[in-house]
């Protein structure tokens, strides 16, 4: 810090001139810590600090860097769907029974229904708003030998045979669900 009086440098910590005595004011002193390095370091920190807020701010990190907002995070679709009544299988399903053992090929929504049998009672899983199931049975040529449309209330059975496959069809307002089934 250097002396107004006699120009002489002195130590930034200094409360009196070296050289000719004149005591240092609070704001001489307070200019020369913001002109030195510690100084200028210290107000980049602080440019530094305000940048980091800004983008904290900008990014929401200070919501995701949260392990309790992070829960909710997770949690928040889970309930929304308990709540609207989403938390079922998704589309038409054969669903397990003691009668016969399911093997299903997803990709292609293939059902293999194994049973001892001769008529199998199926259990389905129908959507929300299906009006009706409607049941076809094909020839592996594909020539249709049969169809036949049941009501939600109604029990569904069909032959189990070797050769052949069913289509079965969720009637829906908005769009028709269906599946392959194969009886072996």
């Amino acid at each position: 810090m250097k002396c107004r009086t006699c120009g002489y440098d002195n130590l930034l910590k200094a409360n009196y001139c070296r050289n000719c005595g004149s005591a240092f004011t609070a704001e001489e002193k307070e200019a020369a810590k913001k002109a030195s390095l510690g100084g200028k370091m210290e107000k980049t920190e602080e440019v530094v600090k305000r940048v980091k807020t800004v983008k904290d701010l900008l990014t929401l990190s200070f919501l995701k860097d949260n392990v309790f907002v992070r829960i909710f995070l997770i949690l928040l679709p889970l309930a929304i769907a308990v709540v609207t009544g989403q938390m079922t299988p998704g589309g038409l399903t054969i669903l397990e029974s003691e009668e016969y053992v399911i093997h299903c090929n997803t990709e292609t929504q293939e059902y293999y229904v194994d049973t001892d049998a001769q008529i199998v009672n199926l259990q389905l899983y129908v959507p929300k708003d299906t009006e009706g199931v409607e049941v076809v049975y094909f020839e592996d040529s594909g020539t249709q030998v049969y169809s036949n449309t049941y009501t939600l209330s109604d029990s569904i059975s069909v032959n189990a045979v070797t050769q052949g496959y069913y289509v079965i069809t969720a009637q829906i307002p908005s769009e028709n669900q269906s599946i392959t089934m194969y009886t072996v």
